[in-house]
């Protein structure tokens, strides 16, 4: 829950000493914005120009984007992928606000021809003082083309690349298309996972490691606490449609909803609800609180053994709502940090490395925020944990 009397949160190198296992430094990172183009959905085996996408601009006049298995294309990541020749040769771009002076940067993600072999650049732009484009102190920090075949993705990434260093401006970071196969300037360069910012790469959990996805691990449960039920209260996996009782929304891509205080689950349960389960993208969860004060949506993470476990959540608006939504993450029971969301599509993400004992729990709790405007304080959380302890 967020709390009005803190105000800051914990620096990178802040180490909370939870308990004699559960041991945390939480350290805030950059990051992209809807980097794998699940957002907005279509429909499945399909293809759909849209004029907005959650977190990108394009120089074109529409955006392209591919349902895993449209002209037997499957994805890279999860379900959708873009294709940057949509009716020319564009360039999709997103700007990066945030990062401090002398960071590194990294970036990944795929590439893959439609026709033949597609060349698209890669371009990562410092924006200067004014934080524009233009204006004669923008300066370039890295570059490359790069030209892959239609046959299967290639994953290009930062890690042979020299160091790419923050100047402390705003940052863009743009795909440009620079050429198609067969010369069609509205067909080549699809793409995929694409990913910039602060750890992208260098945190990104290994091969072999055991991955708990939000969704797909199974490792996290949902649930809610209010002011009448305190604690962790767990939803039940049911799809009886009663008050206090999450059901399942065929309807709405058969996630579940929380109907509180009312019966009307078929019309009123998602403007009610503290969590829908899960959420149109691959590995994320909606979490919403109640309409009561107190009442607090919560995602848990419970640890399957002792061990460290690799935690990169991620938090962002999907409301439009000046002011938005508190997240708070807890550590077996304490808080570790903290923020509070108050922009359209700005996301908010932490890592962390975490000792835990078996049993013990990392909760991503979502409160309604300053404002208490519950109706506009839904919480698009990305959470990826790993271990690279595996069962015997």
């Amino acid at each position: 829950m967020f709390r009005k009397a803190i105000t800051a949160i914990l620096a990178p190198s802040a180490v909370l000493a939870i308990s004699a296992f559960a041991q945390s430094s939480w350290g805030q990172q950059t990051g992209l914005t809807n980097p794998g183009f699940e957002e907005p959905r279509v429909k499945k085996a399909s293809f759909e120009l849209v004029e907005t996408m959650p977190g990108w601009k394009t120089t074109d006049t529409r955006f392209e984007i591919w349902s895993s298995g449209f002209l037997d294309v499957a994805a890279h990541d999860g379900t959708q992928f873009v294709e940057l020749n949509a009716y020319i040769d564009g360039t999709l771009f997103q700007d990066s606000t945030g990062i401090q002076r002398g960071s590194v940067l990294e970036f990944t993600f795929a590439h893959r021809g439609r026709n033949g072999d597609d060349a698209m650049k890669l371009t990562i732009t410092d924006l200067g003082a004014d934080n524009a484009l233009g204006g004669g102190n923008d300066a370039v920090l890295f570059t490359k083309q790069y030209t892959t075949g239609k046959d299967a993705w290639a994953v290009y990434n930062s890690t042979t690349e020299q160091k790419i260093k923050a100047l402390g401006n705003t940052v863009r970071f743009a795909y440009g298309a620079v050429s198609a196969a067969g010369g069609n300037l509205g067909q080549g360069n699809l793409l995929d996972a694409a990913d910039f910012g602060v750890g992208v790469v260098s945190e990104a959990p290994p091969e072999n490691a055991m991955k708990l996805d939000i969704v797909d691990g199974g490792a996290f449960t949902f649930g809610y606490r209010t002011t009448a039920m305190p604690g962790f209260n767990e939803f039940p996996n049911t799809d009886s449609p009663h008050p206090g009782i999450m059901r399942r929304n065929i309807k709405d891509g058969d996630y579940f909803s929380f109907a509180q205080n009312t019966r009307d689950t078929e019309l009123k349960a998602q403007e009610t609800s503290l969590v829908h389960y899960p959420a149109k993208s691959e590995g994320s969860g909606v979490l919403s609180p109640g309409i009561n004060p107190g009442d607090i949506a919560i995602a848990r993470f419970t640890a399957m053994d002792d061990g460290e476990y690799h935690f990169k959540i991620s938090a962002q608006l999907i409301e439009e709502d000046p002011t938005g939504a508190g997240v708070t993450i807890y550590v077996d029971g304490q808080v570790a940090t903290e923020t509070q969301l108050k922009e359209h599509l700005v996301p908010w993400t932490t890592s962390s490395i975490v000792k835990l004992k078996k049993g013990q729990t990392v909760d991503i709790a979502v409160d309604s925020g300053l404002d208490k405007n519950w109706e506009k304080d839904h919480v698009l959380i990305t959470a990826k944990a790993w271990t690279n302890k595996h069962d015997k």
